[in-house]
């Protein structure tokens, strides 16, 4: 009788909670405030600076930030899109920043990471059409698709 009740319990809340278009420890919408843009910045700094194995050519400055999602893991995912500008023109980014737990810092070690990285609308489009013929078409899909080049180079 006891497993029943639970059992109605749990499905009637898994209803309330997808009826609402939210899935449990997926990302939810995130205020853009100080601590977004703080986030944002890092991201835009570490891709300047080619840290994290990617990395934009040009002088890369941050714009604004567009949209920002929060994902709770062993720490907090940030999901952002953000409008940045570099000597090639404006690029629209989505930018994933894994904040640790202060439990999870060691010493000496950034309480932030750039864990990924993907150029979003028309400048994206432009890097798969300006991509290296020479290179297989899957490894210059994936690249394009990314806004890498097989080295982790945006190539545009």
């Amino acid at each position: 009788m006891q497993r029943a009740v639970l059992f109605c319990f749990l499905s009637l809340l898994a209803v309330k909670v997808l009826a609402q278009g939210r899935m449990l420890g997926g990302p939810s919408d995130a205020p853009i405030d100080d601590h977004t843009n703080e986030i944002a910045t890092f991201a835009v700094e570490q891709l300047k600076h080619g840290k994290a194995n990617f990395a934009i050519k040009g002088n890369l400055q941050l714009a604004k930030v567009v949209s920002a999602k929060r994902q709770v893991v062993s720490g907090t995912n940030h999901i952002l899109v953000v409008e940045a500008a570099d000597d090639a023109g404006p690029k629209t980014l989505e930018l994933t920043v894994w904040e640790k737990l202060p439990s999870n810092v060691k010493e000496n070690e950034a309480p932030m990471e750039l864990t990924h990285f993907k150029m979003v609308g028309p400048a994206a489009e432009v890097c798969l059409a300006g991509c290296d013929n020479r290179k297989n078409s899957a490894s210059r899909a994936r690249a394009g698709l990314l806004g890498l080049s097989s080295t982790g180079m945006v190539q545009c």
